[in-house]
């Protein structure tokens, strides 16, 4: 028997901000990159976490490493075909 919800018909909790797939995974990278950080030491202040600066380099960095990943696997890809 489905649990009773104070969601109007046809909506689902993955539909309200902050509970969509992408924004969880999101939320869960931070998560896992601050453990991280705090292992390894870095002592980034408190206050640092939330400025954009921070943010927008850490997200840049986030994609390079996203970029470089596709383009790894577009090459192993090539060779395999190969």
């Amino acid at each position: 028997m489905p649990v009773p919800s104070n969601l109007p018909p046809g909506v689902s909790e993955n539909m309200i901000p902050g509970n969509r797939p992408e924004e969880l995974a999101e939320e869960q990278w931070w998560n896992d990159f601050e453990e991280k950080v705090n292992k390894a030491d870095l002592a980034i202040p408190a206050m640092t976490w939330d400025e954009p600066w921070f943010v927008g380099a850490v997200n840049l960095a986030k994609e390079m490493g996203y970029e470089e990943g596709y383009i790894d696997g577009r090459q192993e890809e090539r060779q395999s075909s190969d």
